[in-house]
């Protein structure tokens, strides 16, 4: 997902979605964070606080997911 696309809906207080919708864009977004993981992962010189930082944020995706499949 672009910055301009997540921007659309981030900046738009009156933009709705549902929870498929929701799902979606947390799913596309974490595939971004996994992309620039193994991205960064397989230079020869990855460096370690990057990767760790890509971590927490797959972490972070894992538990919205998680949580959204408890949504009513």
């Amino acid at each position: 997902m672009t910055f301009e696309q997540l921007h659309k809906i981030l900046d738009n207080e009156t933009y709705k979605i549902n929870a498929n919708i929701l799902c979606k864009i947390v799913y596309e977004l974490k595939k971004d964070v996994f992309d620039e993981y193994y991205r960064e992962f397989d230079k020869k010189d990855a460096n370690n606080y990057k990767l760790a930082f890509y971590d927490g944020e797959f972490n972070a995706f894992y538990i919205v997911l998680d949580l959204l499949n408890h949504l009513e």
